[in-house]
């Protein structure tokens, strides 16, 4: 099998919940340690990377889940996403230290859906807010779930008011 990084992004992308949950059925049966992680990846940043990469250390497998648009716009208004859910699932899968992204509608079902060893969150109060059920969810089955700190001074929403005020050329 070629290194993951020589694997072209759009095979990284599972169609489904329902193919993301297979997928996981089999690595579980290969005794791979499956970290599941999730958010909305909108303008890719420093913090970003780091977070995945963090993620991608605890254990064998990595699959992020790509918040879809319509979260993105419930979660943070009708503004974003600034990039469509193809674009951000097909910009974190090119990452190496990603294994497989899906796309999905609630984070719990992706939780339901893979049912990982791990599952990381950022402690950013929205975030840790929106998954909490699934965080409970996962440490009921056994699995460890992470937070971690705020790993960037930068943020999408400042990025994008940052461009918007130098938008007067």
């Amino acid at each position: 099998m070629s290194p993951n990084f020589l694997i072209h992004p759009r095979d990284k992308i599972l169609g489904s919940l329902e193919y993301a949950s297979v997928l996981a059925e089999t690595l579980r049966k290969s005794d791979k340690r499956i970290v599941v992680t999730s958010g909305a990846f909108d303008l890719i940043h420093d913090g970003h990377v780091k977070y995945v990469w963090e993620a991608r250390q605890q254990g064998d497998v990595l699959i992020v889940g790509i918040d879809s648009d319509r979260l993105v716009k419930m979660i943070k208004g009708d503004s974003r996403p600034v990039n469509t859910e193809d674009v951000r699932a097909l910009v974190i899968a090119s990452l190496g230290c990603v294994d497989y992204t899906v796309i999905h509608n609630s984070s719990l079902d992706l939780v339901i859906a893979t049912r990982p060893d791990c599952f990381v969150t950022s402690l950013s109060s929205k975030r840790y807010e929106l998954v909490r059920a699934d965080c409970q969810r996962v440490m009921k089955a056994g699995g460890q779930v992470l937070t971690f700190e705020q790993m960037s001074e930068n943020h999408t929403t400042e990025m994008i008011a940052k461009i918007d005020g130098n938008n007067h050329s």
